[in-house]
């Protein structure tokens, strides 16, 4: 109901604002990724910090408090008592290193070559002399939406689903993939529909951003399924308490656990181990708050592109029927796609991230929407009708004037059947003076005789 509400919002507006809109939207993405950053190393690190001050206190306290305790056993005390002293600086002092960990996040992100991020995804580089079906319905989409320097180049993924993608940032190459069966499913016009909507997109902005937000977070979203999909029972062995910390992502540490260490008179490691467990929950939780919120906001931006790009697709492919036909197959098809990370569902054609199937898919949307805008499918059996209308009428020797173009329920045009059928008895056979039956004359035909 949500993304229902959005898309009614939808509205005319000139593309080059659309593009300024994108290009803002990727600036206040960055921005509000570092400043989530901040927060979420506060959040992460201050109660795990106040937990292994409390215990550092309780294990060296008296001794550190002696002056002949030494050097280190002094500092360890000042430390631990500075985090409570100066909470306020301590929470700015790690919001700080937050954000610069943010920073440099995304800008090895954004940063990294495209070509790589289809590698490690899986595409492979589509020789000039393979696939050329594909690569001449990419030139001719590409030349129709005047997107020529550089022309994008294409990739392919070896995938059950049907679907395609393009990537993009800056100035840079934008690169399109395929998967295989939509390669082999699809003909050529059906898949310049595909790339008239890859192009559109492109032309707006929309694949710009959808590039940079899966570029950020698709780390985060790995991290996160990495850890629901992993074996949690891990062997805990003397002596490898860093690599099991590690390795349990969510901190999930049980008691009985470190009572385990603590009777092994390990009370220090014990200690740290349970020092981890808010540390490793409250970056589980901001882990799962933030990609769903993130992966909601990519699923109905996505949603709202693909419209606009149905439309506007249509108009670089100068066929209606065509591009609602493609559309139609493309959803009805199956259009998953596994490369690990959902955020990149939004990338897609279709959108390729759940399983969702017959009605209820939202795809279902955009044919409704492009019906709407286009009225092709109303034209079209209009025009059949029409046809088939006159060649009876013909028949019968009465010629009737066609109906409107419109779109007709199939209860209407039952009824219109039966009339038809009704004209025919009426028509087919008059009565002469003389009392004989004849078929009825057409118009032109001379009624003597």
């Amino acid at each position: 109901m949500a993304v229902r509400r959005v898309q009614q919002r939808l509205r005319h507006e000139p593309l080059w604002r659309r593009v300024e809109r994108n290009r803002l939207r990727v600036a206040l993405f960055m921005a509000g990724f570092v400043a989530v950053s901040a927060v979420a190393a506060v959040v992460m690190v201050m109660p795990a910090a106040w937990l292994l001050s409390l215990a550092v206190l309780a294990a060296v306290g008296e001794v550190a408090s002696d002056a002949g305790s030494g050097a280190v056993g002094e500092a360890a005390y000042l430390a631990a008592s500075a985090i409570f002293d100066y909470p306020g600086l301590f929470a700015l002092v790690t919001g700080g290193i937050g954000a610069l960990a943010g920073a440099a996040h995304l800008r090895h992100t954004l940063t990294r070559p495209l070509r790589a991020q289809l590698c490690a995804m899986g595409a492979e580089w589509v020789p000039f002399d393979e696939m050329r079906t594909t690569r001449e319905a990419l030139k001719d989409m590409a030349i129709a939406s005047g997107v020529t320097d550089p022309r994008p180049d294409l990739f392919v993924l070896d995938s059950t689903g049907v679907n395609a993608f393009l990537i993009a940032r800056g100035g840079q190459q934008p690169l399109a993939v395929v998967t295989t069966a939509l390669a082999k499913r699809f003909d050529a016009d059906e898949q310049r529909a595909v790339f008239a909507n890859l192009m559109a997109r492109y032309l707006a902005g929309d694949v710009h951003w959808a590039t940079a937000v899966s570029a950020v977070m698709s780390p985060l979203w790995r991290w996160r399924d990495r850890d629901l999909s992993g074996d949690d029972d891990l062997p805990l062995r003397r002596g490898s308490k860093r690599a099991y910390l590690a390795a349990d992502r969510r901190g999930a540490l049980y008691i009985t656990t470190s009572v385990k260490i603590a009777a092994d008179k390990d009370v220090m490691s014990a200690a740290m181990l349970l020092t981890g467990a808010p540390f490793g929950l409250a970056a589980y939780a901001v882990a799962v708050v933030v990609s769903e919120f993130v992966m909601f906001g990519h699923r109905v931006s996505q949603l709202i592109a693909s419209e606009k790009a149905d439309a506007e697709g249509m108009l670089l492919l100068k066929d209606p029927r065509v591009m609602l036909r493609t559309l139609r197959k493309a959803v009805e098809a199956d259009n998953r796609v596994r490369l690990g990370v959902p955020m990149y569902a939004g990338l897609f054609y279709i959108w390729a991230g759940d399983d969702v199937a017959g009605d209820d898919d939202p795809e279902w949307e955009r044919v409704s929407r492009l019906r709407e805008v286009v009225g092709v499918d109303g034209i079209a059996d209009a025009h059949e009708d029409a046809e088939r209308v006159v060649a009876e009428s013909v028949a019968l020797a009465s010629v009737l004037p066609p109906p409107a173009p419109r779109l007709e329920r199939e209860a209407e045009a039952a009824g219109r059947a039966r009339d038809l059928e009704t004209l025919r008895a009426e028509r087919s056979i008059i009565r002469t003076a003389s009392g004989e039956y004849r078929r009825a004359p057409a118009w032109g035909e001379s009624r003597s005789g």
